[in-house]
């Protein structure tokens, strides 16, 4: 599974908060759960929006389909 966390990092100059992204992945066999984090991104340092918008890191699932890719194959 693929799958996206959010952790609130503090707030821009507008109000508007900031939070890094968390692109994760989480194995299942049986049992037994492996997660691996396959990126982190921080939110852009600046955005032009409006009083009290946000923002958020990039969420890259194509970097968790190549790093499960790479365990199946062992590339």
């Amino acid at each position: 599974m693929i799958y996206r966390r959010e952790s609130y990092i503090g707030n821009y100059s507008n109000g508007g908060p900031a939070f890094r992204a968390f692109t994760n992945i989480a194995m299942i066999h049986g049992t037994d759960e492996q997660l691996y984090r396959a990126a982190v991104n921080d939110p852009p340092e600046k955005i032009q929006a409006g009083p009290g918008s946000g923002a958020v890191g990039e969420y890259e699932p194509e970097k968790a389909f190549a790093a499960i890719l790479e365990k199946l194959t062992g590339r």
